[in-house]
């Protein structure tokens, strides 16, 4: 699974470069113990995604706007990253048989 995480997971790359990954995990792990805390509380469920989308989305976003990252975090072109010679592999022959 390539995706984002390719380009800021990546262990290769150096210290920090897991920052994305964690900031995603540490959100949905949030959005979860809000869903949770409202459940419990109000004692009335609500769908997980109320919660869950805002977190594992806004906060990423917030914080690549701190970091400066914003632009390259938008403009990120997973098709980009699979046609790159490193990672596509020759084409399939065409396996049609003929009579």
């Amino acid at each position: 699974s390539s995706g984002i995480n390719a380009e800021y997971g990546d262990t290769s790359k150096g210290e920090g470069s897991q920052f994305y990954f964690w900031t995603g995990f540490l959100s949905y792990v949030l959005g979860l113990g809000m869903t949770i805390g409202i459940l419990t509380i109000f004692n009335a469920a609500q769908p997980a995604l109320l919660y869950l989308v805002p977190t594992c989305v806004g906060i990423p976003l917030l914080l690549s706007l701190a970091k400066g990252d914003f632009t390259s975090l938008i403009a990120y072109d997973e098709e980009a990253e699979q046609n790159t010679p490193e990672t596509s592999s020759t084409p399939e022959p065409d396996c049609k048989k003929t009579e």
